[in-house]
């Protein structure tokens, strides 16, 4: 056998057990994430395994260089429904090990920097926050409702 067809054989063994282990690599089980408070989220699950990141970012554009401040993909609405309470109804934040950032990225070796900045847990008691968002929602409709003839 000629040197040539030797390297020829390596080299193919070498690219069956990287393709074998390419295979094996993407069934690999996917960690269990820590399920969020929603019925859904408001993307489809593997849409936002993929793409979460640019919807941030073009969340954080919108915010910051246009002033539009939408809720659909906002960093705070992922933390306030993905962030877990301890047993003395603590939030743990979403960063720690086994919450629901970390464990992904910590599966896939990414590093989150989004929490250099941004707040791990919500600001504000979750049954606070859906208190004052209701009440603004029955606040807006309720000006939406009044009609400009009425003057009132």
């Amino acid at each position: 056998m000629t040197l040539l067809v030797a390297i020829k054989r390596v080299q193919m063994m070498l690219l069956t057990f990287t393709v074998a282990l390419c295979s094996a690599l993407a069934i690999a089980d996917m960690p269990e994430v820590p399920r969020g408070k929603g019925e859904q989220c408001v993307e489809p699950i593997e849409i936002m395994r993929k793409q979460h990141m640019e919807f941030l970012l073009h969340q954080r554009d919108l915010t910051v260089r246009e002033g539009i401040r939408t809720q659909k993909h906002s960093l705070t609405e992922c933390v306030e429904c993905h962030v877990q309470s301890n047993s003395q109804g603590e939030f743990i934040p979403v960063n720690a090990p086994q919450q629901f950032c970390e464990v992904c990225h910590g599966f896939a070796s990414v590093k989150i920097d989004c929490f250099e900045c941004h707040a791990t847990t919500p600001d504000l008691p979750q049954s606070v926050n859906a208190y004052i968002r209701k009440a603004l929602g029955q606040l807006i409709a309720r000006e939406l409702s009044r009609s400009p003839e009425s003057g009132s």
